[in-house]
This record gives structure tokens, C-alpha cells and sequence, in this order.
């Protein structure tokens, strides 16, 4: 009977097991990357080794994830003893080794590498067009990719492309799409640098908000995730150095239109030559961080904080509150339009500058929980920067107003940016930089100070787990019987049970059938 028992149990696991695999199975290997690496805040690292060598303590004080080596194949050895994530560029598979004399694919294994990018901005069109797609760049971008994959399959490749030919236009969506089409990305990224120098200089470039929009659209329409690059440097195309609130409007603006791969451009200096840092005082070496680098590692972590949860979440719409004129490509937030909850955002702030929302829903339907579907998540982000302000100094009181009607919802949540918790919004527990009060019947009011460049996650609270690879981790509360800790107790935690009924490791009983000593019964003994 006990034999009978454990056979079923097993088959039951079994199937447990690969329904589980299956909705995850469905993503494409981007998306697959992200939720098992978590959202990538890269920076391009400079110097490996030798009299500035790679600063393993001052990398974990940026708070950065990954080391973007650019083309320093030998450094990604240093990452991968360090335990480090990273990514690495070549113009063709032949480059991605960490020595000419190796063959590719037969480097490795590599616990930590996250992605290969082959022909960094290469030019997709003829002429700096911004429509003629130059077939031949692309044939051979497709090329080189296929190799690539076919050397290390499993794992994502992309390029980086500018934000529009020579930065100055912008490409022809046919364009974006020809290039997706025949590349294959297993993400869309672009780089471009929204901070000029000027008298006075203005808050960001024009192409800032449409490039987002533009690329996020073609990202979505094809299904895989999207990137972007930002600015930490000088020396080029008239560039500013960056204040800390125009720093988080680049990050957090990215964000709330959904980009999951922010790398900062770059980390540590090139020498005399062109482009300079701006996260250290030297032209070499990471031995002098200046404030901006302190001000960035503080946003970073916010940005890793909401991270868990937006790798989890896919991008819906986009909305913007502003007293000028939209962007191109982008529309405004209208009462209705992206959710049934908000009737009225506001900005009560003196001098009030653009407010951008984005909306999200569970990437899969299992996201939501077992008893749960289509929950609505809301960002709200303050697009006041400048580039004599710091954060407190561009920061803006955000009126959000709400009727829950009959659909049983008081209040809402939001994922701390400090902390990475969830926390429950209600009239009853009030926070520093929030209130949120009952306006009336099902109707309530949230008064949000963000500082300048700075976004907020919030969900509806209707019962719904709040998607959020930290929340379980951290709680002092789990439930007893949660055994994948995924916050619910479930046919999931009863497939893990199952996995090891009747098995035993009891080194006084002589017919236990686990030997927790062999590294093959890892995954049973853990």
C-alpha cells in the first residue's frame, strides 16, 4: 500500500511539475532571462585589470547588477569568479571567448553571464536614413546571431542600436520592425543621451519620450523585452553632466514605460580620451567616487526594488499628465481610458511639470495567483528634473483621486522603492511622502510626494497577491505548508512534497534511500 501510494504521488508530481513549467515555457528566452536573473541595471566597465583593476567592493556600493565588459573578453572571468552577472559584446561569436585560442561554445560553463550583444550600433539603414533599410546589414546581423546562438544556445543575444540615424531623426517604425523581422533580437535596445549642454540648458532632448515610446511599441508588438542605455558620461555631442533628479528621470522614466535593461554608459573612465565619467573623478580608476555616484547607487537600488516586481509585469499603456503639449507618440492620461479606478490625477506642487503613468498586468496569468486574473498595476512617476536640482529640490505633490464604486476595493498597495516590500495603503496607516483619505462614498483621495525623476509602483488591493520576488522572501510571516515560498499554499508546494515522500537521510536507520552526502541529491537534501 505504501509502494501504490508513493507511485501515485510521483505521477502526481510529475504532472504537477510540468504544469507548472509550462505558462513559464511559454515566454520567449527574454522574458525567461529576466525572471531568473532579475531586471538588469548594467554600467560599461572600462578597466579589468592591471594598476585600475576591477573594484569588486566599490562595484557592490553602485548597486549595479551586471557588468556590461563591452569587448574585454578576458574580464568575464573576473565576473564569474566574483560571482558577478555580466554581459559581453563582440562583433561576431568569434569574440565572445575569453581567449582567440578558444573555440566558441566550448568556453564556460557560466553561472552568471546574462546575454551576448554582437555589432553594437551597427547602421540598420542606408545613409543614416531614417526609412531604407540597408538588407545587407541586416542579413548579416541575422548571421551572426544564428552562429551565436548555435554556439550557446540557451542563451539571449542583442545589439544595441541608436535611438535614430546620427541621433538627430528618428527611424521609420518600418525600419524598426525590418530590423526585428530578419535579426531576431531576443531584445530591443537603443541608446541615446537626453542631457545637453546649453544657455540655460533645457530639462532633456525632444526625442527622449518618443524614442521610449516608439521602441517600447515594437518591443510589444513582437514580444520580447526592451532596453535602453543611460547617460553617465561627458565629452561628446555637447553633453551635461547629469544632476541627481535628471539621473532618476532617466532611469525612472524608462521604467514606467516598461524597460527592463537600464545600462549606464559608462562606469569607470577611458583615459584622456573621449567620453569622460561622471560617476568618478578620475579619467581612470574608481578610486574618487564623486556625489553622482552615491546618488546613483542610492537610485539604483530603488530601481532594483520595483524591478522585482516589474520583471513579473508586462506593459500595458502609457499615459501622460501635463498642463503643455504630449509628446509625439505618447497621449494623454484620460479618466477611464487605461483603468475603471482613477478619476483624477493632479499636481498640486508650485511650477508643476509632467506626471507619466504607466499601467501593467501580470505577465502570466499564474502571476495573479490561484484565485485571481488581469490585476492592474499603476506607476506614477514625477518628470520634474532640471539641471541645477536634486531630487528634494524637483519633487512634486501628485493628487491621485479614486471611486471603487460597488467593487468591494478600500484600498491599494504600493512595492516600497526603498525597502522592496509591499505595503497596504489604507486610511488607517499613513505614510511620510503619502495620505490617502475617504473623499466619500467608495471614493478616496491619495496625495503622493515623489522626489524629481522618481516613481512609485502601486497595485489595487483586491485581494490579489502582489507580484514581487522579494515579498516572500523577506516576510518573517510565511505560511506554514508554503514550501516554494511562493506566498500560497497550493498543488505546487504538494508537487514539491511529493517529490520526496518516503525518502529519508536518518544515518541510524540502514535501509534510508537518500545518501544526502552525494551532490547528486542536491535537490532533495537542500
Amino acid at each position: 500500500m505504501i509502494k501504490l501510494t508513493s507511485i501515485w504521488l510521483t505521477l502526481i508530481s510529475v504532472f504537477l511539475m510540468v504544469s507548472a513549467d509550462t505558462a513559464f515555457s511559454t515566454l520567449d528566452l527574454g522574458h525567461q532571462t529576466l525572471r531568473e536573473k532579475g531586471i538588469q541595471i548594467s554600467a560599461t566597465v572600462y578597466s579589468a585589470t592591471g594598476e585600475y583593476a576591477f573594484d569588486q567592493n566599490r562595484w557592490e556600493e553602485s548597486n549595479f547588477t551586471t557588468v556590461d565588459w563591452g569587448q574585454a573578453r578576458s574580464a568575464i572571468l573576473i565576473t564569474e569568479s566574483k560571482q558577478i552577472l555580466w554581459k559581453l559584446q563582440g562583433n561576431d561569436v568569434n569574440e565572445l571567448t575569453p581567449d582567440l585560442g578558444i573555440v566558441p561554445g566550448e568556453d564556460g560553463p557560466y553561472q552568471y553571464r546574462v546575454w551576448y550583444e554582437i555589432g553594437h550600433e551597427p547602421d540598420i539603414t542606408v545613409n543614416f536614413s531614417p526609412s531604407v533599410v540597408d538588407i545587407a546589414v541586416l542579413n548579416d546581423l541575422a548571421a551572426k546571431f544564428a552562429a551565436t546562438r548555435a554556439a550557446y544556445p540557451g542563451v539571449p543575444v542583442t545589439t544595441t542600436i541608436m535611438g535614430g540615424p546620427g541621433y538627430s531623426q528618428d527611424y521609420a517604425d518600418s525600419a524598426l520592425e525590418a530590423f526585428v523581422d530578419t535579426v531576431q533580437p531576443d531584445m530591443l535596445v537603443y541608446d541615446d543621451y537626453p542631457f545637453y549642454a546649453g544657455s540655460p540648458p533645457e530639462p532633456h532632448d525632444a526625442h527622449h519620450f518618443p524614442r521610449l515610446a516608439q521602441f517600447r511599441q515594437i518591443a510589444l508588438a513582437n514580444g520580447i523585452p526592451y532596453g535602453t542605455y543611460l547617460q553617465t558620461f561627458i565629452g561628446a555631442d555637447d553633453l551635461r553632466i547629469p544632476s541627481e533628479s535628471d539621473a532618476r528621470f532617466d532611469q525612472f522614466t524608462s521604467l514606467v514605460y516598461g524597460y527592463k535593461m537600464l545600462d549606464s554608459f559608462i562606469y569607470d573612465g577611458w583615459g584622456a580620451s573621449a567620453p569622460a565619467p561622471v560617476l568618478f573623478s578620475d579619467s581612470r580608476g574608481t578610486a574618487h567616487p564623486t556625489t553622482l555616484f552615491y546618488q546613483i547607487a542610492q537610485s539604483n537600488q530603488e530601481v532594483r526594488n520595483i524591478g522585482s516586481s516589474l520583471v513579473y509585469l508586462q506593459s500595458y499603456d502609457v499615459r501622460f499628465v501635463t498642463s503643455g503639449a504630449v509628446p509625439s507618440r505618447n497621449v494623454a492620461w484620460l479618466a477611464g481610458a487605461s483603468d475603471p479606478y482613477i478619476t483624477g490625477i493632479a499636481v498640486t506642487s508650485a511650477n508643476p511639470a509632467e506626471v507619466v503613468v504607466g499601467y501593467f498586468h501580470p505577465m502570466l496569468e499564474e502571476d495573479d495567483g490561484p484565485s485571481y486574473s488581469n490585476q492592474i498595476y499603476f506607476m506614477v512617476t514625477n518628470g520634474k528634473h532640471s539641471y541645477n536640482l536634486n531630487a528634494i529640490d524637483a519633487q512634486q505633490a501628485i493628487q491621485i483621486d479614486f471611486n471603487f464604486a460597488s467593487s468591494g476595493i478600500q484600498n491599494i498597495q504600493r512595492l516600497n522603492r526603498q525597502t522592496g516590500l509591499v505595503e497596504l495603503i489604507s486610511t488607517q496607516e499613513q505614510c511620510d511622502d503619502l495620505a490617502y483619505v475617504s473623499t466619500g462614498s467608495n471614493t478616496y483621495r491619495l496625495t503622493l510626494t515623489l522626489p524629481g525623476g522618481t516613481g512609485d509602483l502601486f497595485k489595487f488591493s483586491t485581494g490579489a497577491f502582489f507580484v514581487n520576488g522579494l515579498q516572500c522572501a523577506q516576510s518573517s510571516e510565511r505560511i506554514p505548508g508554503d514550501i516554494n515560498n511562493d506566498c500560497y499554499v497550493n498543488l505546487q508546494d504538494f508537487a514539491e512534497f511529493a517529490k520526496v515522500w518516503l525518502l529519508c537521510n536518518d544515518p541510524e536507520i540502514s535501509n534510508c534511500t537518500i545518501d544526502c552526502s552525494d551532490p547528486a541529491n542536491d535537490e532533495y537534501c537542500k
